[in-house]
């Protein structure tokens, strides 16, 4: 077996397994803009933001947690940030 003859039986598993990502890639975006284009025509692309939904981090709504005690964990969580950035 030649030097040319190794590399070329080295060469071509790398180079089949490039096309097969290449392939699955290609396949990926094609699916992934159909399914954009379906949740578009549908209207699912459309936020729905709800009163009471997600709120920041830095606000508090609940109850729960007394503002005195959100203020402290706010505070020990920026003091580390400081400390460790």
């Amino acid at each position: 077996m030649t030097i040319v003859q190794m590399l070329e039986q080295i060469g071509i598993p790398p180079v089949l397994g490039m096309g097969v990502i290449l392939l699955f890639f290609v396949v990926l975006i094609i699916c992934i803009s159909r399914a954009g284009k379906r949740a578009h025509a549908r209207g699912l692309n459309k936020d729905t933001a709800v009163s009471g939904g997600a709120s920041s981090p830095s606000t508090v709504k609940s109850s729960k947690i007394s503002p005195a005690l959100a203020a402290a964990i706010t505070a020990a969580v920026n003091n580390y940030r400081n400390k460790n950035s």
